[in-house]
């Protein structure tokens, strides 16, 4: 069972957020930012890529991308690995439909919410998703949805 999933840019900042579980696990844009430092020191120190990191209940999955990486927390019964074909057709529709942006590198995360159809599509995920990331940083920060910015957000702290 997937429980959360994680897209991140080159700089660690959290596009997209979905979480599949009963309960809020936590600052998402937090572990975005932990994600990055493992996968930076994993390629700058070690010279090599995290593809997973298992934990007693739980495994994370790892997909760097040239300008994206795409991290899912599944349980320990899940089949998915790092070579599924279901994670390479959600990182190249990610890639498909906002390119762009990442080229680019618009970082108003809204515009990534409405991706969580495809992947409730891809997974066969039948449950709606508690929170995106975009409403996390409303209800944190009070700022409308439409215009979260993170360049303001992160020069207003």
């Amino acid at each position: 069972m997937i429980k959360e999933i994680y897209i991140l840019n080159k700089g660690g900042i959290g596009l997209f957020y979905q979480n599949f579980s009963d309960k809020i696990e936590g600052d998402e844009q937090l572990a975005a930012s932990l994600f990055n430092v493992i996968q930076t020191f994993a390629e700058t120190y070690l010279n090599e890529e995290v593809r997973s990191i298992v934990a007693d209940n739980d495994k994370l999955l790892f997909f760097q991308g040239d300008s994206f990486s795409i991290i899912i927390r599944t349980d320990m019964n899940s089949k998915l690995d790092e070579k599924s074909k279901k994670l390479k057709a959600l990182r190249d529709e990610f890639f498909k439909r906002y390119h762009k942006n990442l080229k680019y590198n618009i970082t108003d995360i809204s515009i990534y919410d409405d991706f969580e159809e495809t992947i409730r599509n891809i997974f066969k995920i039948e449950k709606k998703p508690k929170h995106r990331s975009s409403e996390l940083l409303q209800q944190f920060f009070g700022i409308p949805i439409k215009k979260i910015n993170l360049k303001k957000l992160i020069h207003s702290l």
